[in-house]
C-alpha cells in the first residue's frame, strides 16, 4: 500500500516535470524509506503518548534506530511484517521498563 502511494506521487512529480526520468527509481526508494519510518516512529509515538510514555520512547527511539541502522539485524520481506515487529519489540521493551 505504502508503495501504491508512493508510485502515484513520484508518476505525478514525472508528469508535472519535477523530477527526470532518469531519478525516478531513486525518488520511488527514498519516498518509500521515508513513508515507512514515519509510520513506524509515528505509531510508537501514539502509542507513548496514549500510557503516558513519551520521554521513554523518544529515548528508546533514538537507541533503537541508530543502533538498527548500525547493526543491521533482522530483515522482514514486507513492510507490514517489519512495522508489526518494530511496534510488538517497543511493546514489549516497553512493558517491562513500567513495572
Amino acid at each position: 500500500m505504502v508503495e501504491e502511494i508512493v508510485l502515484n506521487i513520484v508518476n505525478q512529480m514525472e508528469a508535472k516535470k519535477m523530477i527526470e526520468e532518469g531519478s525516478r527509481e531513486f525518488y520511488e526508494y527514498a519516498l518509500v524509506i521515508m513513508a515507512e519510518r514515519v509510520i513506524s516512529v509515528s505509531t510508537m509515538l501514539i502509542i507513548a503518548i496514549i500510557f503516558k510514555q513519551f520521554l521513554p520512547t523518544v529515548a528508546f527511539l533514538m537507541f533503537f534506530l541508530s543502533l538498527r541502522k548500525r547493526t543491521g539485524g533482522y530483515h522482514a520481506d514486507k513492510f507490514w511484517q517489519c512495522y508489526l515487529l518494530t511496534v510488538i519489540s517497543y511493546m514489549m521493551l516497553g512493558s517491562n521498563s513500567s513495572t
